[in-house]
């Protein structure tokens, strides 16, 4: 999921700086937690040419290599299935935003395949005209506190952390649907 510059960038570096931290506090072999540093590092390096004004674009080899790689960092860190809670829950955002956007275009009737600009981190920056700089680094804050929370929230077990996600879920439909209406208000 891309489409505005810096957020693919930023998640990136969130979601392994969680990963790596999550390494670190469970013993993870060093290899792999010096690999989950390695990523943020790399997509950090890779913002400057991206925000604010992109130059050069990830693309879908680019998103998918992270992908791939938190994945399979996932797979060798899940010990339990709380612990593949509390990882997934390092992603939150764009889970959210992607089962989000996938009801609306269910319910208004559109092909799943083709292409859209209907995710809450696109209507905020191109029907609201807030920054992209402004969305994304909003989207990684929202990253950092669930995955700094579902991180605290582990040691109590994986219905806490499942409960935890589902508020924040409900919370995220909510603005969704306030920041829809807000735009469709606009046209």
């Amino acid at each position: 999921m891309d489409g505005i510059n810096g957020i693919a960038g930023i998640t990136g570096i969130f979601t392994f700086a969680l990963l790596g931290t999550y390494g670190v506090s469970t013993g993870q072999p060093s290899n792999l937690v010096n690999l989950c540093f390695a990523m943020a590092c790399t997509c950090g390096g890779f913002l400057p040419f991206n925000v604010p004004k992109a130059r050069v674009f990830m693309g879908d080899v680019g998103s998918i290599l992270l992908g791939f790689v938190y994945a399979c960092l996932v797979v060798c860190f899940a010990k339990t299935f709380g612990d593949f809670v509390v990882l997934i829950g390092f992603l939150f955002p764009f889970y959210a935003d992607e089962l989000v956007t996938m009801y609306v275009r269910i319910r208004d009737g559109q092909n799943l395949t083709l292409p859209h600009r209907r995710h809450l981190y696109q209507i905020l920056a191109n029907e609201l005209a807030i920054p992209h700089w402004k969305v994304s680094v909003a989207f990684g804050i929202l990253q950092l506190i669930v995955g700094v929370s579902v991180m605290a929230v582990r040691e109590y077990g994986a219905w806490p952390v499942i409960f935890l996600l589902l508020a924040y879920f409900m919370a995220f439909i909510r603005y969704s649907a306030f920041v829809r209406k807000k735009a469709a208000a606009r046209d």
